[in-house]
């Protein structure tokens, strides 16, 4: 920078601050020493751009300096807000820029697809791979030290769709092994059948836990072009001790290896589900003998690429699982890293695992060296049966990318193009879907925006929660909790290899005159209880109360009466099985009443000091069962006693249009033991002998 005129424009974008170069003028001026000296805090990427980089040139240009830049990208304002982010390929190839951010390789991926379509850092990645002579383990060498391989998976799209039908390249000769655990007899075919996509003269390891076993899989093995060894192991452990123990001794004679077990999943149903899920693992490892060379290939090709495999479900129950791949495994996870491995890599619970769920997947052995160096036995794994979830099991299932990033080697997903189909249409019928009912509760705009207005609303939520409960004792709040989620159907999520088995229903279409009826009915009784206390305090009435004689909260309640009959008619369709019905009313109606009775009593035991009324057993009782009400005796027309206050020896008197319900004994003079009423004339009927306060 030189002194000089003002320059009332600054620069746009600003210049990147990594490379300064300052004369003597600039630096021992006033201006530059002030400014260094009332610089604020740095707390964030974005304070360093907003704070510092965007207005430094422009607020020294304005003091009578002015400046310059190396590679100008004034031709690309409007283009883009960053081009050392979002078109630094260009820059390197057109303007010769010597340099590239490390930030191209974890930055914000939200920000990435806010400004282009994702691309910009593998484009960077791949034209300083093919087309420079620059060494990218430098850039590997710092990213696996200090990135997170969520991150790189996404910014670089680690994501390997190969052919099944055509080789792109042809694979180098290299020392290759397929190791299969096998379990189900009744699925040796159909998994050997996938075996068979292996390049011939492969060797084969397959592990089983019974001598009967062992025969039975050398049987079917016996014409395989491949050398195959079947291991006698212990039944414990599953297919992760089949592997770190089973073949710890042989593992390190390969070069690459592909590690299987065959698969069926009992818990989800119908076993299509789990069925699903193997066929996703095998079609994605093992398509074909094509996608099998190109696999090899690739790692050919990356001689850091340490891990690849298929991406977790997301179809049926398994849909959680894709979003929440730790589950309970963190903790535990970590601990296995840092502390029985003596790892060290970036591990984040809020980056989804890149880590095969279906424990199948191809691997360098030299990436997974600290694992099997570990040195496993047999009794370092829980005996059969296994929990789902939470076990050392599912924690080496989370560390495998881990260890291999620890190593020095990167992580990526493998589909087959034939599966990569169905996979993006999957993904994007999920995305359709979830944004259309995320927009019809009026959250539109950028993803992130929508999903950042999602979290917030949730967040309100969970304020609230917490504040209620504030006000419930500390015993209550499991009870209360397990009632409420068993009343509304939520259980919990548990992400492990098998899901919950719940079936999400479809949703039927609304019903405009029953919604219509139904909210004509809500604005009559909302009506009544208004006209009810304003009548009490000596006013009229809103609105109606009684036209054409007709008691309007009355036909309120009738009208949602009627509305219930017509929508499980339209709903229930099939032979009612009652005894299944009667348990789906009482689950939907009784825990979420007595949650409800529980909170109304203890408010009014701790703000009024007693229960809501006096009450007698029988009343009491008829309450729990969730009856407001109890027929009583009469000399004429028959009365409902409503409230627990009610009973046979209660008496009613006649104020204008109130009544005072209470015990005979009770002084009806007092207010705290009259509980007041405004009762409609209909109810005239209903004399001091009649024993009850009445409303029709």
């Amino acid at each position: 920078m030189t002194p000089s005129g003002m320059r009332p424009r600054g620069i746009f974008p600003p210049p990147q601050s990594h490379f300064h170069a300052y004369r003597r003028s600039l630096v021992s001026s006033k201006a530059f020493q002030d400014y260094w000296d009332n610089l604020p805090q740095m707390s964030s990427y974005e304070d360093s751009v907003g704070l510092h980089e965007a207005p430094f040139t422009q607020r020294f240009e304005r003091l009578g300096f002015t400046s310059d830049v190396y590679v100008n990208t004034e031709d690309l304002e409007g283009y883009t807000f960053s081009p050392v982010l979002f078109a630094l390929k260009r820059l390197i190839e057109e303007k010769r820029c010597p340099i590239f951010k490390r930030r191209s390789f974890f930055h914000d991926y939200q920000d990435l697809v806010r400004q282009s379509v994702g691309n910009t850092s593998l484009e960077l990645y791949e034209y300083l791979r093919d087309h420079t002579d620059f060494d990218t383990n430098l850039i590997w060498d710092n990213a696996l030290r200090s990135m997170n391989m969520a991150d790189l998976v996404k910014n670089l799209h680690l994501t390997y769709v190969l052919p099944t039908q055509a080789v792109v390249h042809e694979p180098k000769p290299q020392k290759i092994a397929l190791i299969a655990h096998l379990y189900y007899m009744d699925l040796l075919e159909p998994t050997l059948a996938y075996v068979k996509s292996m390049p011939e003269g492969t060797d084969l390891i397959l592990t089983v836990g019974s001598q009967e076993k062992a025969e039975l899989v050398e049987e079917a093995c016996k014409d395989l072009p491949y050398n195959v060894t079947v291991r006698l192991i212990e039944n414990r452990g599953r297919d992760v001790s089949a592997l770190l123990v089973g073949c710890k001794d042989i593992i390190h004679d390969y070069d690459l290896v592909c590690f299987t077990h065959d698969k069926k999943v009992t818990q989800v149903k119908p076993y299509s589900v789990g069925d699903g899920f193997a066929i996703k693992c095998f079609e994605n490892l093992l398509a074909t003998r094509d996608f099998v060379k190109n696999v090899i290939a690739t790692f050919d090709a990356e001689p850091r690429l340490g891990l690849l495999a298929p991406t977790p479900p997301n179809h049926g129950d398994y849909f959680p699982v894709f979003s929440m791949g730790w589950g309970p495994n963190f903790e535990r996870t970590k601990t296995l890293l840092e502390k029985e491995l003596n790892l060290s890599v970036p591990i984040d619970e809020s980056r989804a695992p890149i880590a095969p769920l279906g424990t199948m997947f191809w691997f360098r052995p030299a990436a997974l060296k600290p694992l099997f160096d570990h040195d496993w036995q047999w009794e370092d794994f829980p005996p059969e049966p296994n929990n789902i979830d939470g076990t050392i099991l599912h924690a080496i299932e989370r560390a495998y990318g881990y260890v291999a990033q620890a190593s020095g080697y990167f992580c990526g997903w493998l589909f087959s193009d034939s599966f990569a189909r169905i996979e993006i249409t999957s993904l994007s019928h999920y995305v359709q879907d979830f944004t259309h009912a995320v927009a019809e509760n009026g959250i539109l705009g950028y993803e992130d925006d929508m999903v950042n207005n999602l979290r917030k609303r949730g967040a309100e939520r969970k304020r609230i929660k917490k504040q209620v409960a504030r006000w419930v004792p500390a015993p209550l709040h499991r009870p209360l909790v397990r009632a409420y989620r068993r009343a509304r159907r939520i259980r919990e999520v548990t992400v492990a290899d098998t899901a919950i088995s719940s079936r999400r229903t479809a949703r039927r279409p609304r019903v405009f005159y029953l919604d219509l009826i139904r909210a004509l009915a809500a604005v009559l009784i909302v009506l009544t209880h208004f006209n009810y206390h304003l009548r009490e305090h000596g006013g009229g009435y809103v609105l109606t109360f009684q036209p054409f004689g007709v008691y309007v909260g009355a036909l309120g309640v009738s009208l949602f009466l009627i509305i219930s009959g017509a929508a499980l008619t339209l709903t229930y369709r099939r032979p009612i099985n009652l005894k299944r019905f009667y348990w789906k009313r009482f689950v939907n109606i009784y825990p979420m009443f007595w949650t409800a009775w529980v909170l109304g009593t203890l408010y009014f035991l701790i703000f009024n000091g007693r229960p809501p009324n006096a009450a007698p057993a029988k009343s009491f009782i008829f309450t729990l069962l969730g009856s407001t009400a109890s027929p009583q005796p009469s000399a004429g027309p028959r009365c409902i006693c409503w409230g627990s206050g009610s009973s046979a020896s209660s008496s009613c008197t006649t104020s204008s249009s109130r009544r005072c319900c209470g015990p005979s004994t009770a002084s009806r003079s007092s207010p705290a033991s009259c509980c007041w009423r405004p009762m409609p004339p209909r109810c005239s009927s209903c004399s001091t002998t009649s024993g009850a306060t009445a409303r029709p």
